[in-house]
């Protein structure tokens, strides 16, 4: 986030990015109450500036732990033959 709001313009489309993911349910706003069920999924931007469409774009770590030996939710993932 440091680095973000060194860069303005890019906190900014960041922001607009997020509160569309907000809007499509992609992911919900942390409530204030908190029931240790909770799991903060850690994300930074990727700038590629030479891409036509999408030139800022958010990347998810699935692979985060909540604590050591916990699964990640990319783990937690059903998995099936490849189609």
């Amino acid at each position: 986030m440091r680095k973000l709001e060194k860069q303005l313009h890019i906190w900014q489309k960041y922001d607009v990015i997020i509160q569309d993911q907000l809007n499509q349910r992609i992911f919900q706003q942390v409530e204030k109450e908190f029931n240790g069920k909770e799991f903060y999924n850690p994300h930074q931007h990727v700038v590629q500036e030479m891409a036509e469409s999408t030139k800022i774009r958010i990347v998810y770590d699935a692979t985060a732990r909540t604590y050591d030996k916990a699964p990640s939710p990319k783990d937690s993932l059903e998995t099936g033959p490849p189609l």
